[in-house]
């Protein structure tokens, strides 16, 4: 026999062995009850696909719809969830770009952006976002912030104009809101610490000028004589003024611990617990123990 035209002999297999082989496989197809809640939403929207795909042409624009709808409904369900792994990802980046014909929506590559940076294992900040950018954007369009309990909240103009809508949208996809609320709260301590050292300023300067008006009191003054009564209206005027300052430094928060014990050191000094407003300085104190503890 000429071996180039000899045929290879039949599988020697049985029926049995083949039936095993499909049995084994199958067995190690994930099931409903194995598979993650991502493989779960995948397949139904893979099934939708096929049953859109694969529909009559002859299929009513009602029915069609229906399987429009239905493979919609599954792939806003897919694209809430986040893909486990770089293959899950690589499933929904098809699913959102799946023709050069459609656009994705806004939600879907918000959702992207999402699953994303689930993955990033280094839990990084967006490595090109700029804050202090971003806010400067933000307010130039109207946008600004409440702070109520240590708690940041955007407020904007409505309806939002585009460019804040734009704003909004690089804030979700690049997941940023916390570097936001960091620098936001940056400028409010930049601004405390420069109204404290004001008030600070304000406050020693008034206690200066003070002291110096008391070193120079003249003994030889006596009382009812116009220089005497001259010399006691500025020490009046002048202890006014640092009243009026002390009460200012009190009403300014302490930006560090460093201006919370000046103030608390200055309370006992100036034994300010005779003071008219001795229980609002009291309770000044509490509070920002309280807040710089925690």
């Amino acid at each position: 026999m000429n071996t180039l035209t000899a045929t290879r002999p039949p599988d020697k297999r049985s029926d049995v062995d083949a039936i095993g082989g499909v049995a084994a496989a199958q067995s190690k197809a994930p099931t409903q009850d194995t598979m993650t809640q991502f493989e779960r939403a995948l397949a139904e929207w893979t099934h939708c696909r096929h049953d859109l795909d694969h529909a009559p042409l002859d299929l009513s624009k009602k029915e069609r719809d229906r399987l429009y709808d239905l493979l919609g409904s599954a792939e806003a369900r897919l694209l809430a969830l986040n893909p486990q792994n770089i293959n899950q990802l690589r499933a929904m980046s098809e699913v959102i770009w799946g023709s050069t014909d459609v656009l994705p929506t806004r939600e879907a590559v918000e959702a992207h952006f999402r699953a994303l940076r689930h993955l990033d294992s280094s839990h990084t900040i967006s490595p090109t976002f700029d804050p202090e950018a971003w806010l400067a954007m933000y307010e130039r369009n109207g946008g600004g912030w409440v702070e109520v309990g240590g708690e940041i909240t955007l407020v904007s103009p409505t309806p939002q104009s585009e460019r804040m809508q734009e704003a909004f949208w690089l804030l979700e996809t690049r997941g940023s809101f916390e570097c936001v609320k960091a620098a936001i709260r940056a400028r409010s301590d930049e601004r405390a610490k420069t109204t404290w050292g004001k008030a600070l300023s304000d406050y020693q300067a008034a206690a200066a000028k003070l002291r110096e008006h008391s070193d120079q009191a003249d003994p030889s003054l006596k009382l009812g004589t116009p220089e005497n009564d001259a010399y006691e209206a500025k020490t009046d005027a002048l202890a006014d003024a640092a009243g009026r300052a002390i009460e200012a430094l009190f009403a300014c928060p302490s930006p560090d611990l460093e201006a919370f014990r000046y103030k608390t050191r200055l309370f006992a000094r100036e034994e300010l617990a005779g003071w008219h407003c001795a229980q609002s300085f009291a309770e000044v104190i509490a509070n920002e123990a309280q807040r710089l503890a925690n």
